[in-house]
């Protein structure tokens, strides 16, 4: 991914004026591929509800040169995350000439993954739990409350968030007794497969 960045740093090298440097925000597998090496991802997700059109348009050459999908940097996880992040939220992953992209801290992107709720989500969320130090249910809640406070559907979803913190909780409890919680955590994720929260 970072060598696409890279092309796309270069496409806009060609027309971008002298100091221009076009910022992007970005969560899901591309800000875990930056604390996990290993993961790939098909596709980068913003969290701003604009794009510049100069990096749209050197995204898309890019994807023509390497035949993948068009939008394979879009924006559509912008609607789901209400929280208002700043910038300080975001760690330096690729830094060019003229394209800057940030992605989600793990703190942040611990609290995003509890919120989704997501059955597919429950490994990520042990190992961001295991990353930040965030091991117990009131540190996971308070968390959510730090982040989420302020968005309108927080107020409806914070029973579930507590739900899912409690059974994180259990889950970190067990694994920093030294037990594999391998089977556990697929277990869980099972359950909450097909389950949905408002963030999506």
């Amino acid at each position: 991914m970072l060598g696409l960045f890279g092309e796309i740093d270069d496409v806009l090298a060609q027309t971008a004026h002298s100091g221009v440097m076009y910022v992007l925000y970005v969560i899901g597998g591309v800000a875990m591929g930056a604390l996990f090496d290993g993961r790939m991802t098909q596709d980068v997700d913003i969290v701003t509800a604009e794009i510049p059109p100069q990096v749209v348009e050197a995204a898309a050459e890019v994807a023509r040169r390497h035949n993948i999908a068009a939008n394979w940097i879009n924006n559509q996880a912008a609607a789901f995350v209400e929280a208002d992040l700043p910038p300080s939220a975001f760690d330096p992953i690729y830094e060019g000439r003229c394209l800057l992209v940030r992605g989600a801290s793990p703190r942040i992107l611990l609290a995003l993954k509890l919120m989704s709720g997501r059955g597919r989500d429950i490994a990520d969320i042990v190992e961001l739990a295991d990353v930040t130090g965030y091991h117990s249910r009131d540190a996971l809640v308070s968390l959510c409350d730090e982040v989420f406070a302020e968005t309108e559907s927080y107020r409806f979803e914070r029973d579930w968030i507590e739900a899912v913190c409690s059974d994180i909780g259990r889950l970190m409890s067990s694994r920093r007794a030294g037990v594999d919680i391998a089977g556990p955590v697929a277990e869980l994720a099972a359950e909450y497969e097909g389950e949905t929260s408002l963030s999506g």
